[in-house]
């Protein structure tokens, strides 16, 4: 699942990471690899939009979702939830 969102301004990236980072290494957040035995990517940073990486299972979405509350209550910024979107891999199966 790839979920991309529009901050309102481009600060604290570094917030952000470091909540990612955690929560990958505490396996919470896996992240994708993009090729075999490369390391799992879970994040990219642009300017003011950032991409999110991870499996589609209730503990990786839970987790996405308290990263960006406790990044938004840390950064005083709201993700604009109307320029956000979420996309889900075509392997996925329908229930």
């Amino acid at each position: 699942m790839a979920v991309k969102t529009d901050m309102s301004k481009a600060y604290d990236s570094e917030v952000l990471s470091g909540l990612c980072r955690n929560a990958q290494l505490d396996v919470s957040l896996q992240g994708l690899r993009v090729a075999n035995k490369s390391p799992r990517v879970n994040h990219l940073l642009f300017a003011d939009d950032t991409m999110f990486f991870c499996r589609t299972n209730p503990r990786s979405i839970e987790t996405l979702k308290r990263i960006a509350k406790e990044y938004e209550e840390a950064s005083e910024q709201c993700i604009n939830k109307e320029k956000s979107a979420v996309t889900f891999s075509k392997r996925l199966p329908m229930i």
